[in-house]
């Protein structure tokens, strides 16, 4: 679930658009990444915890 804080456009646009490419592009694609949490869950992760990267 994408949280949308008001104030933060930047943050928000930064997690929309990883969001829209877990849920969108991804599923398109054979599944590459050996790791799991991904690099694009840290990265929401830390959007979410520090505001931004």
């Amino acid at each position: 679930m994408i949280k949308i804080r008001r104030g933060y456009k930047n943050e928000n646009i930064i997690l929309l658009s990883i969001k829209g490419y877990q849920k969108g592009i991804l599923p398109l694609f054979p599944q590459n990444c050996c790791y799991y949490p991904t690099c694009l869950h840290y990265a929401v992760d830390v959007n979410e915890k520090q505001n931004g990267f």
